[in-house]
Formats: structure tokens, sequence, C-alpha cells
């Protein structure tokens, strides 16, 4: 159902869009995310309280270049506690896991259509081919060729 309802609001027309609809399905959104374990695209949600408190600060704002020191001080933990836990009960280092959220923002912000030079600068990257290289690390293709893939399938 969480993966529909991101679709169906990607696919919104921003010209002929229906505000009590969109506001619907967007809280809709956000409460199937807060009681989801995973979140799309593979991104998981721990249980202990102070990371969980560390994940939701940075998907608040994952395009903020803060250090795991600064983001772990407004947690109340330690970045030693924070890295420790990161590995019991995500099973990945921050750096990984900040990668994957950052990611799937990417592909969140390319199914709307956004050129790529904009989702890059968007997500705080220093450019395009900087945004390029970490796209086709995790995915294992240049943006461009992924999304050409997507224009493929929705043209047949």
């Amino acid at each position: 159902m969480l993966l529909e309802l991101v679709h169906q609001l990607a696919a919104e027309d921003s010209n002929s869009v229906d505000v009590e609809r969109y506001r619907s399905m967007c809280m809709l959104t956000l409460s199937e995310m807060r009681r989801s374990q995973i979140l799309p695209m593979g991104i998981v949600l721990p249980q202990d309280k102070r990371l969980r408190s560390f994940c939701e600060s940075f998907l608040g704002n994952p395009t903020r270049n803060q250090s795991l020191d600064s983001l772990a001080r407004e947690s109340g933990a330690s970045a030693s506690t924070i890295a420790r836990l990161f590995r019991k009960e995500i099973g990945t280092s921050f750096a990984s896991w900040r990668q994957q959220v950052m990611l799937a923002r990417a592909l969140t912000l390319a199914a709307q259509r956004m050129p790529m030079s904009r989702i890059a600068m968007e997500l705080g990257y220093s450019s395009a081919s900087a945004f390029s290289v970490m796209f086709a690390r995790l995915v294992g293709m240049a943006p461009s060729k992924f999304l050409s893939l997507d224009d493929q399938d929705t043209r047949r």
C-alpha cells in the first residue's frame, strides 16, 4: 500500500491536483511510514529510541551536511554509540544508510521528472558528476541510463 501511495503522489499533476485528496494521501503515507519498520528502498528504521530519534532527525532533512558527531549530539547519544547501534540494529554503517536515504530521495525527485543537475543540487552534491558517481556505485548504472529504462517501460 505504501508503495502505491508514493507512486500516486509522484504522479499527481500539480496543475489539477485535488488538494484534499493530496493532503489525505500525504497524511496516510506519513502514518504508514511511521508504522513501518522499513521505508521504501529498503531504508530500515531502528527500534532503539536514541537511534530512531537520530534517524528521524536525519530523514527530516537528509540534505544537510552535518557530521555524525553533531547529529548524534542532537539525539542525546555519542557518535560511537550511534555507530554501534547502526551496526547492531540496521546491519550497516551510518554512511551506507545515509547513501540509501539519498538514493531514495533522488529517485523520488527523478520520478517527478526533475533534471539530474537539479537533483544533485537539491541533495547537496557539489556537482552533477559527484551525484552520478554515487548513483552509479549504488545502482550499477548512470542515472541517465537508469531513468531511460523507466521511460522505455512507460512507452510500452
